[in-house]
């Protein structure tokens, strides 16, 4: 399976060519502060399925705790 998508203003672009692992749902307090909502939902994709195709110099990372993006 492929899947292609972009950040919100298209600056950043993936592709994964895979499948995606069990999607999740958290609403902790650490995930509703890093995304501003009230939950966040995420998969796992295998790293060597996953690819960024455009804006790679743009990404930053912060991580608050183990584990935890």
């Amino acid at each position: 399976m492929k899947h292609n998508g972009s950040c919100l203003c298209g600056s950043v672009r993936y592709a994964l060519r895979g499948e995606l692992g069990k999607i999740t749902l958290c609403h902790c307090v650490k995930c509703r502060k890093a995304q501003g909502g009230a939950a966040v939902a995420a998969a796992p994709v295998k790293v060597a399925e996953f690819e960024i195709t455009a804006g790679a110099e743009l990404l930053r990372a912060f991580e608050s705790s183990p584990r935890v993006g």
